[in-house]
């Protein structure tokens, strides 16, 4: 399920909410889903760099709801302070290769002025549209709040997960409307 991530606050309380119930498996955030679409950047390697990456953040939790593997490293942990602080970022091989990096890990890259330390390196997974050839991809710590507040669900327990989700939302913003929708339902345009 992927519902709009900001009116609700500090998305950690929302997420320690949600996770009380069984029937919702996993909560995350970040700034797109997969397939849906690119926040594109050329600040990034270099300062006169015209090659275009694409710059996400995402929740630690972002890799393991989509089921996205890492071929290196690892992920964002909240329990890594330099993670929680945004020294770490996370590539893809694209990135690296542009880079001329044949073992990324702990390499830094710059991005919009700063730079990060390389602490893994994502599978190559459908992040924006097929019509695309992969590019170099940037993903950076989310903050506490971001576009799409995404949830799990046990399937079996669709009913249920959705009046809890409605609930509890509810709790964090009862002037805000809920809209659930499932991650196809978006890339469709279909309710």
């Amino acid at each position: 399920i992927c519902i709009s991530g900001y009116p609700w606050g500090d998305l950690n309380n929302v997420k320690d909410e949600l996770l009380k119930n069984p029937a919702i498996e996993m909560v995350t955030w970040g700034n797109t889903i997969p397939t849906l679409g690119m926040n594109m950047t050329t600040e990034w390697k270099e300062d006169d760099n015209r090659t275009m990456a694409a710059s996400y953040t995402f929740e630690p939790d972002y890799l393991n709801v989509y089921k996205i593997g890492l071929r290196e490293g690892r992920f964002f942990s909240s329990s890594i302070t330099a993670d929680r602080e945004g020294h770490n970022i996370v590539i893809n091989q694209e990135a690296a290769i542009e880079l001329g990096y044949d073992d990324p890990l702990h390499r830094t890259v710059m991005v919009s002025g700063k730079q990060y330390t390389i602490i893994g390196v994502v599978d190559q997974y459908m992040a924006f549209p097929p019509i695309f050839n992969p590019i170099p991809m940037l993903i950076r710590y989310s903050s506490p709040q971001n576009h799409y507040l995404i949830v799990r669900v046990d399937p079996n327990s669709r009913a249920e997960a959705h009046r809890y989700i409605t609930q509890t939302l509810r709790g964090f913003n009862s002037e805000y409307p809920i809209d659930i929708q499932y991650h196809q339902q978006i890339l469709d345009g279909t309710k």
